[in-house]
């Protein structure tokens, strides 16, 4: 499912090619597994201690954010 959304939505934005293989390589026919590599290093911190509560933000890259938006997911979720 999640490689036919990203691949129809790529041909739907006239998407030739996602830099999602190692070291940024294009692919024509990006795989499930390397779009959820793409967020293997999106972390979400949370403190608290006492009164004090601090949330520190998800930054998202690039590809990441048009993974998202051909996945049709709002990377609002993120924050």
């Amino acid at each position: 499912m999640i490689e036919r959304t990203v691949r129809q939505a790529m041909k739907q934005d006239g998407i030739r090619r996602l830099a999602v293989l190692p070291e940024g390589r294009l692919s024509p026919a990006p795989t499930t597994a390397r779009i959820l590599e793409m967020f293997s290093d999106v972390t979400w911190y949370e403190y608290e201690g006492g009164s004090e509560h601090v949330v520190f933000p998800v930054r998202l890259k690039k590809i990441q954010k048009n993974l998202l938006k051909l996945l049709s997911v709002d990377a609002r979720i993120y924050r």
